[in-house]
C-alpha cells in the first residue's frame, strides 16, 4: 500500500502534530506500507507565472507529488487547527496539487476529480480549543474544507481524529491516549 503523509506545522520539535505524524508513519511502515512524507512548510510557494506573451504557465513544482497522489491509495494529513482552519502552508500545498488536467478535468457536467484511486483521506488534527466546542457549534472548518477538497478531486472516503485542548508543548494524558489510539486505527 502506498500512502502520502503530509504534515503542516512550522515547529516540528515542539509540535503535537509531528508526534502524531511520526507515530502514524512508524505504524504504517511496520505494516509494510510505502510512505511518502511531505512537510507543508518546506514545499515551494505556488506563484502564477507568465510566458513572454502573457499567458499563464502551468505550475510544475508539484508534479512529483501529483504523480505520487495518482499512484497511492491513501493520504494522511497531520495538522494543527489554526483559527478554525489549517495553516497557510497546507493551503499552499492544496493550491499546488489542484490543477486542471492534472487532478481534475472540466466535463460537460462540470469539474470532475481524476484521483479516483484515492480510497481514503485520514485527517489527524489538534487544537487549543476544547473538542466539544467544535462539535456543538459545527465549526470545525478544517475537517469540512479538507473533506470537500479531497472528495472534489476524487477521494472516496474521509475519516478524522482530533484532539482539543492542546495548548502547551507538554504531552497531557489526553494527548498520550490520542497517540495510543493510533495503533487501533491502522
Amino acid at each position: 500500500m502506498k500512502v502520502i503523509l503530509i504534515t503542516a506545522h512550522s515547529h516540528p520539535e515542539r509540535s503535537h502534530t509531528y508526534q502524531v505524524a511520526n507515530k502514524v508513519e512508524a505504524k504504517l511502515k511496520a505494516k509494510g506500507a510505502e510512505v511518502f512524507r511531505y512537510e507543508a512548510f518546506d514545499m515551494p510557494l505556488v506563484k502564477v507565472r507568465y510566458d513572454e506573451k502573457g499567458e499563464p504557465i502551468m505550475n510544475t513544482d508539484y508534479d512529483r507529488l501529483i504523480e505520487e497522489l495518482k499512484n497511492c491509495e491513501e493520504v494522511v494529513i497531520s495538522t494543527p487547527m489554526w483559527n478554525w482552519s489549517f495553516p497557510w502552508a497546507l493551503k499552499n500545498v492544496i493550491e499546488g496539487i489542484i490543477q486542471n488536467n492534472k487532478t481534475f478535468i472540466f466535463t460537460k457536467k462540470g469539474p470532475k476529480g481524476t484521483l479516483t484511486n484515492l480510497k481514503r483521506l485520514t485527517i489527524y488534527w489538534t487544537s487549543g480549543g476544547p473538542i466539544w466546542y467544535y462539535k456543538i457549534t459545527h465549526s470545525n472548518f478544517l475537517v469540512k474544507q479538507l473533506t470537500h477538497i479531497f472528495k472534489w478531486i476524487g477521494c472516496k472516503k474521509v475519516r478524522n481524529f482530533g484532539l482539543g485542548g492542546v495548548m502547551n508543548i507538554e504531552n497531557s494524558p489526553a494527548f498520550e491516549a490520542h497517540l495510543e489510539k493510533i495503533d487501533a486505527q491502522w
